[in-house]
């Protein structure tokens, strides 16, 4: 004897892959935004420790300079 199937049985299955597919493409946009934010923070960090370290630079030559000059 032959098992059958129960006529929406298929129609279900492809209902769970469409949506199980749909959260998979969901997450992957998710991620990719979220990487996409935090490289943009991650770049404005950057240029800042940049800056500072620059500042701090032109200080030290600065007191350098200064402390030559004193002695």
């Amino acid at each position: 004897m032959r098992r059958q199937r129960v006529p929406y049985a298929k129609l279900s299955v492809w209902y769970a892959v469409a949506i199980l597919a749909l959260v998979v493409v969901i997450g992957f946009a998710g991620a990719g935004y979220e990487l996409n934010h935090l490289r943009t923070e991650v770049n404005g960090l950057n240029v800042k420790v940049t800056g500072l370290s620059q500042a701090i630079s032109t200080l030290y030559q600065a007191m350098l300079k200064l402390f030559a000059q004193a002695k």
